[in-house]
């Protein structure tokens, strides 16, 4: 059974996932390298640069899993990161 967290995350917006994953690999070659029940993996070949690209992906981050920011390093931290990362993964609990 899921938790209310995971089906906050996730209930009814699997075309708005799609979506966003679609958006990503197309902006900064992200694909998906593994999906789980509660969790996804993807390979990042172009990680985001400029500041506009970290604050927007950092809010699509956000809106998709939450707790990736939340319970990180918070925000600066993640955003910093994401320059960084050939993978990002996601995880609903």
């Amino acid at each position: 059974m899921r938790s209310a967290g995971s089906a906050r995350a996730t209930r009814g917006c699997g075309a708005d996932i799609a979506a966003v994953l679609r958006s990503w690999e197309e902006r900064f070659g992200a694909v998906p390298v593994s999906i789980g029940y509660d969790s996804l993996m993807l390979q990042v070949a172009r990680p985001p640069q400029a500041p506009d690209q970290l604050d927007g992906v950092l809010s699509e981050h956000y809106a998709v899993c939450p707790d990736n920011v939340d319970r990180g390093e918070g925000a600066d931290a993640y955003r910093e990161g994401l320059s960084e990362w050939t993978h990002w993964s996601f995880w609903w609990d």
